[in-house]
């Protein structure tokens, strides 16, 4: 007697199984992530980590409470620390492209218009260094660390 299905009846049993891993239709499953960048080297790839889910959510949050910038606006230019650059990948509901984060200001860049935030308190910035513990070298922290509180 001939044996019948064996890969075919694998291949049905893994179809099914992933299938019943899939949301409900219907449903929205939230793949929210952002990745961000410690824009600090030239000539070298700048160290960069993603964001968890819950801490996508915070930083999304925080970035929604700053409040249009007044006064003197200053891109990061020149060599150095030039702030945190946060990209968006997955989800893109929020609109969010990209956001710069540097010397107390946010310039943002969604889908359909930049706009420029102010954080004058440090706090989204200090906030990103915070999350780069255990993914950039404890020497470049300390570094930015100097940076942000010479400013304050």
């Amino acid at each position: 007697m001939r044996r019948v299905g064996g890969p075919v009846v694998c291949l049905a049993f893994i179809i099914m199984v992933c299938g019943a891993c899939r949301p409900p239709h219907g449903s929205r499953s939230s793949n929210l992530m952002l990745e961000v960048d410690l824009d600090a080297f030239s000539g070298v790839p700048n160290p960069h980590w993603n964001l968890s889910e819950s801490q996508s959510s915070e930083f999304l949050a925080r970035l929604k409470s700053l409040k249009p910038a007044t006064g003197k606006i200053t891109r990061n230019e020149g060599l150095g620390y030039r702030g945190f650059i946060v990209t968006s990948h997955g989800d893109v509901s929020h609109e969010l492209s990209e956001a710069r984060v540097y010397r107390g200001q946010v310039f943002v860049q969604r889908a359909d218009r930049e706009e420029i935030l102010s954080d004058p308190e440090f706090s989204l910035e200090t906030w990103l260094l915070n999350t780069a513990s255990g993914h950039v070298p404890e020497s470049i922290l300390e570094m930015v660390r100097r940076e942000i509180s010479n400013r304050r």
